[in-house]
């Protein structure tokens, strides 16, 4: 069966959507699994849309499973101009792979003309 059979209304001209992998069903969150959107949202974006999946935690060099991480004192904002610290419940800094991880969605979502992201 053709993709365009299974998805009658995707075309090329369908947009692109940078999407959190985990939000479709990829066991990548700190903890082993996903945050999979409702089923009638998951088909209406799979049906409608081309997906782009990301992982920023991966992209970042965080594995999973992993601690929980937690932005202390700040923003996201405040953690990429350097003003606050991303930190893991062991005590760990992980700033540098949350950043490095936004760096390279940014780069993916830039070279691909993408203009909309859903992020867990």
């Amino acid at each position: 069966m053709k993709k365009s059979e299974l998805f009658p209304s995707l075309s090329e001209h369908s947009p692109i959507i940078l999407i959190s992998a985990c939000l479709v069903g990829v066991p990548c969150r700190y903890d082993g699994q996903s945050s999979l959107l409702s089923p009638s949202v998951s088909f209406d974006l799979l049906n409608r849309t081309r997906l782009i999946l990301v992982c920023p935690e991966h992209l970042g060099g965080l594995p999973t499973p992993r601690p929980r991480n937690e932005i202390q004192g700040g923003t996201g904002v405040d953690v990429l101009e350097g003003r606050s610290r991303v930190m893991n419940e062991n005590g760990e800094d992980v700033t540098a792979q949350f950043c490095r991880g936004a760096e390279i969605v940014l780069k993916i979502a830039k070279s691909l003309g993408i203009n909309v992201a859903v992020l867990k």
